[in-house]
């Protein structure tokens, strides 16, 4: 008994030298899902009296986010916690596999940020 594979394209000419599989049961998938990320983040005063924040999954920084997001400029945030409810915005994005974790204008108001 052999094992039926699906091939997505056509071959343009027969594979040589590849035997069938005559066992299935040799045939293992992993199904065991990924571990769940953590995040963190650590909201940073920056030089011009704003604040920013830094997004981290374990020892290893994946944002850094020192101006407002969403809007053009280059000024950060004017209240510690207007970046502190932005960055667990983004968090809540990455967790829900949303890369780029894009912050909209609207949601900058929703959260006060501005």
């Amino acid at each position: 008994m052999g094992c039926t594979v699906i091939a997505s394209m056509a071959l343009a000419s027969p594979v040589t030298g590849i035997a069938p599989i005559a066992d299935c049961s040799m045939i293992v998938a992993d199904t065991t899902p990924a571990a769940p990320r953590t995040y963190r983040h650590e909201v940073i005063a920056l030089p011009d009296g704003t604040y920013g924040y830094d997004i981290f999954t374990g020892n290893r920084k994946l944002i850094h986010q020192a101006t407002i997001p969403g809007i053009p400029g280059d000024k950060g945030f004017s209240r510690k916690g207007a970046a502190d409810s932005v960055a667990y915005l983004v968090i809540s994005k990455l967790k829900r596999n949303i890369f780029p974790p894009t912050v909209t204008p609207a949601e900058l108001r929703q959260l006060r940020a501005l």
